[in-house]
């Protein structure tokens, strides 16, 4: 968990996308596309340990990443030998159209740090409009 600072700007170093050496498996998963899942507590305090403790949770959510983009990772190794488990694309994801309601887009703008080359490292940036207000009503709908 990564706290915002005071101008509600939040910064994470991260892999894309992650791999878990204990299930030698990628960061998606069957009938999922790729992303990340994404919390919004307010109230919230900071623990000795890094850890916080919160009372409020006000949004949750998942972002995620361009097809293209996606593409071009999943065709470098050790993505590309990965074959046990077909990628489910943005379009095909149960739940990405959900997250997409109301014009809202949960994709994740990513630069090359280089400006070229996405192997040299990459900058993505997205920016959350949080409603604090909202009424969750049911699985993935949230009104007012």
């Amino acid at each position: 968990m990564w706290p915002t600072d005071s101008n509600g700007l939040m910064e994470m170093k991260t892999i894309f996308p992650v791999k878990s050496d204990r299930q030698s498996i990628l960061s998606f998963y069957i009938q999922r596309s790729i992303h990340i899942h994404v919390q919004v507590h307010t109230d919230w305090t900071m623990r000795k340990n890094g850890t916080i403790t919160t009372g409020n949770v006000v949004s949750i959510g998942q972002l995620y990443f361009d097809e293209a983009l996606e593409k071009k990772i999943m065709a470098l190794e050790p993505y590309a030998s990965h074959t046990q488990i077909n990628r489910t694309t943005n379009a095909e994801d149960s739940v990405f159209p959900y997250d997409t309601a109301g014009g809202f887009s949960p994709i994740i703008n990513v630069i090359p740090v280089d400006g070229h080359d996405i192997t040299k490292g990459m900058i993505g940036y997205v920016t959350l409009g949080i409603n604090t207000t909202a009424i969750e009503r049911g699985d993935n709908y949230v009104g007012d």
